[in-house]
């Protein structure tokens, strides 16, 4: 077989899947997400403690605060997903996604009451006195990343057709 007929056969292929693909992203994968990211900053107001001592409690509390999200029960609470990680000592990041701006909405005040609700019974329980400062949360539209189908479906189509040139190739020998 000649290199420029394989070489074309690999172009054409590569070309139909990145169309496969950019096809497939406007038909199925156009739903546009809302992603709520809030920001909070875990207190310690002991008035007996030292400044340290208060970092480190709120150090150490954030990761309590972690564990809560991905307990069952608080996720059962909430019946929605969350992600959360902890940005530095005292400092946490949430988010979560929503299908519209409404939802959203509703979804952290849900989160914040359900959140607020679970430190109160944690600090009536341990008799503590930690406090949350929550950041406005942030709500912002993200659109599908339609280039990532389309570069997805003419790999694949290179390899697809690297694949059937050399099966061609390989079963005209056999022939002979």
């Amino acid at each position: 077989m000649n290199t420029y007929v394989k070489i074309s056969a690999i172009a054409v292929t590569t070309l139909i899947g990145s169309f496969i693909g950019f096809q497939k992203s406007n038909t199925e994968i156009n739903t546009t997400q809302y992603e709520t990211v809030i920001f909070a900053t875990v207190l310690s107001s002991d008035e007996l403690s030292s400044v340290e001592e208060k970092e480190t409690a709120s150090h150490f509390f954030a990761e309590a605060i972690l564990g809560w999200t991905l307990a069952p029960d608080f996720k059962n609470q909430l019946n929605f997903g969350i992600s959360s990680r902890k940005q530095e000592r005292g400092n946490i990041i949430f988010e979560f996604t929503s299908l519209s701006e409404k939802t959203a909405e509703v979804k952290t005040e849900k989160f914040i009451t359900t959140l607020n609700y679970k430190l109160s019974q944690y600090n009536t329980s341990a008799k503590t006195q930690f406090k949350l400062l929550l950041d406005t949360p942030i709500t912002t539209e993200k659109s599908p990343n339609k280039s990532f189908w389309t570069m997805g479906g003419g790999i694949a189509g290179f390899f697809f057709g690297l694949f059937a040139t050399e099966l061609f190739i390989f079963l005209r020998r056999k022939e002979k």
